[in-house]
């Protein structure tokens, strides 16, 4: 039995590569996505990640970036006008995604809300971040302010 903790209406950051790690959980009405971490898992939808782009294809209405981390890549999808922003941005640059967790065909994907360009410092400070958001979920917990699902 595990804790889960419900965090499907925050943005939460997450490195390219945990998004690698997520696992998609199909109930017969709506995907979850858990992200295991420690002792507990966190039950997300919005995601908030960072990286630096390794490429950029463009189809159509769509486009696709792989963003990366040092340790592994995921896959950004989005369409129209937020396809257009994605496919101008340039090999080598650091991005910050907002994004919503999707899946399709069995490929799990960020569909863009929002971007940003960042520079390398910003992202070693995201990294920072993530650690102090962790910290602050296990904190949390421990004192009983946040709900979560044993499981």
């Amino acid at each position: 039995m595990s804790v889960v903790v419900d965090l499907k209406s925050v943005y939460v950051r997450v490195l390219p590569s945990e998004i690698a790690k997520i696992i998609v959980e199909s109930p017969e009405t709506e995907v979850n996505f858990k992200l295991h971490f420690e002792h507990f898992g966190l039950k997300l939808r919005r995601v908030r990640t960072a990286g630096i782009v390794e490429a950029v294809e463009h189809r159509g209405r769509l486009a696709e970036a792989k963003i990366s981390d040092d340790e592994g890549k995921v896959l950004v999808r989005a369409w129209g006008s937020d396809a257009r922003r994605l496919f101008e941005l340039e090999r080598g640059v650091y991005v910050e995604i907002f994004g919503f967790l999707r899946i399709f065909q069995g490929e799990l994907y960020v569909a863009l809300k929002l971007l940003r360009k960042i520079r390398e410092e910003d992202f070693s400070e995201f990294k920072k971040l993530i650690k102090r958001d962790r910290e602050t979920i296990v904190e949390f917990l421990h004192k009983g302010l946040l709900q979560f699902n044993k499981q």
